[in-house]
């Protein structure tokens, strides 16, 4: 029941960070080539690039985590017996899935900052729009780091 909208989901995700990859390489394409050709160019340009990327970087780092393709340090388990090495595994999880946590809970402090005092990122796109994807993003990659829990397949890798 889970497995086929899980797939869904992951599909959806990745439909999201090809769109958000290809907008990104259109609107730079697009910027630059106003200023060659034109000599002129959208103000709010700069800022909806600069917005675009970081949604990309966040997408990137939720399905980089969805996939444990996410930045290891794996040295140490591979010295040590596979008992010890669960362990970790369970240690480094918890661990990340806490600081994955707290940084959601501080980006949404901050969005909720920035939504008291609100100010134009680019045309009608207010500041804290930009900003949302940072407590979503992370709230999603610490449920992943508890989810990836119970994935023993992943410990067994030499």
């Amino acid at each position: 029941m889970l497995r086929p909208l899980r797939q869904i989901l992951h599909r959806v995700e990745n439909g999201l960070l090809a769109l958000l990859l290809a907008a990104t390489m259109l609107l730079a394409c697009t910027l630059i080539a106003q200023r060659l050709l034109f000599d002129s160019g959208w103000l709010g340009g700069e800022a909806a690039t600069r917005t675009l990327v970081l949604w990309l970087a966040m997408f990137g780092a939720m399905a980089a985590t969805r996939d444990h393709r996410h930045l290891a340090i794996d040295v140490l388990p591979n010295l040590v017996g596979p008992g010890l090495r669960q362990a970790m595994y369970v240690l480094t999880q918890l661990f990340a899935a806490l600081v994955c946590a707290a940084l959601a809970w501080f980006a949404w402090t901050l969005v909720q900052m920035e939504r008291e005092a609100p100010s134009e990122l680019f045309g009608l796109v207010q500041t804290w729009h930009g900003m949302v994807i940072l407590p979503l993003g992370f709230g999603l990659m610490a449920l992943r780091f508890l989810f990836g829990l119970q994935r023993p397949e992943v410990v067994e890798q030499p």
